[in-house]
Formats: structure tokens, sequence, C-alpha cells
């Protein structure tokens, strides 16, 4: 799951799935860290990392 928000972190974790966040939405990137989920500041950061991880 990709989300922006604690409570999106909040979601996975309840629903047994892995999350990542983006810090460009309400909530700062300190408050996003203490959730434990790997931060991005940005969608293309995101991408970046996925395609190193995949290789696609």
């Amino acid at each position: 799951m990709i989300g922006d928000t604690v409570h999106d972190s909040e979601v996975a974790k309840a629903l047994d799935i892995d999350c990542i966040l983006v810090a460009r939405g309400d909530q700062h990137k300190d408050t996003l860290l203490k959730t434990g989920y790997k931060i991005f500041d940005s969608l293309g950061e995101v991408f970046i990392y996925f395609k190193e991880r995949y290789n696609f």
C-alpha cells in the first residue's frame, strides 16, 4: 500500500500488508517516521525504488 498519512499506515497494519508512505500530504515527515514504515519524499522516489529493487 502507498499512502501519505498515519491513518494509511494504521490501515495497512490492520490488513497485515506492507506500506510505504510519501511525505507530500497533510502530515509532516517527522510524524510519518514514527510509524516505522519506509518514507519517501516524492512519488518519483517511490518509482526509482521499485525500479531498482524489482528491475522494471
